[in-house]
């Protein structure tokens, strides 16, 4: 029942930005580009799934501070996920309104992003949910 605690908590903030992103593509007339990043609209789960990871692995991590070790699992899920959307789906050719300067963003800006989101929405959520 933890995981399953842990991986709602994970996801709650990706499944409410999602579709306001979504709509977002659609209103622009890129709603092609929802088919062919997988990463969009799979994210919530992702998301969950990485919250279950850390809570299998946070004591095997050397880091003290619980906020911190979190925040830097989001970073290393944001890298992850910039790498895959911007070398593999190569996300600046499916939706043509990002330039390719866009990709230097989301390498660096979006694991900044995702420290602060783990860091503080996520672990509130982990403690709402008393996966800790």
């Amino acid at each position: 029942m933890k995981y399953f605690k842990a991986f709602v908590a994970g996801m709650i903030l990706p499944a409410v930005i999602m579709p306001f992103l979504i709509a977002y593509f659609v209103l622009q007339g890129e709603a092609s580009a929802i088919g062919k990043l997988p990463l969009l609209y799979f994210g919530a789960l992702l998301w969950g799934v990485w919250n279950v990871v850390f809570v299998i692995t946070r004591k095997h991590v050397p880091i003290v501070d619980r906020n911190v070790k979190l925040g830097a699992y989001g970073v290393v899920y944001g890298l992850i996920s910039a790498l895959v959307n911007s070398l593999l789906f190569e996300f600046t050719s499916v939706i043509p309104s990002f330039s390719d300067a866009f990709i230097i963003w989301a390498i660096i800006g979006y694991p900044i992003l995702l420290y602060f989101a783990w860091k503080y929405v996520v672990n509130a959520f982990n403690l709402i949910f008393e996966v800790y």
